[in-house]
């Protein structure tokens, strides 16, 4: 899993976490995201993935092809969001939440 980081010098006020799994993982990602409903973790695709794959974008660039955007078919099919919670978390809790995240029981996929 891959996950954002600051750029230097910058002191960001994170509202959320994006993350992307890898790609020989990403066909559980659905599976992965209803279990971290399921352990109480909400999560959300980043933005809507990529924006050539919505409806209401076939009205206005009907040539566009998901495909010619490589980087937004990434976040499209291996990322997602957590929220971070708007006050300090008790360390438990932060364990708990990575425990939870770490138990998924991850099987690679090679093609």
């Amino acid at each position: 899993m891959s996950l954002v980081e600051a750029s230097s010098g910058v002191d960001p006020a994170w509202f959320g976490i994006g993350a992307l799994l890898h790609r020989p993982y990403s066909y559980q990602r659905l599976e992965f995201l209803k279990y971290l409903e399921e352990n109480g973790i909400e999560n959300r695709p980043i933005i809507s993935g990529n924006f050539i794959r919505q409806p209401c974008i076939a009205t206005f660039c009907e040539h566009e092809h998901p495909e010619d955007y490589p980087g937004a078919e990434v976040i499209h099919h291996c990322g997602f969001f957590i929220g971070i919670h708007q006050t300090t978390l008790d360390e438990t809790i932060i364990n708990k939440l990575v425990e939870i995240i770490l138990a998924f029981p991850f099987q690679p996929q090679h093609v």
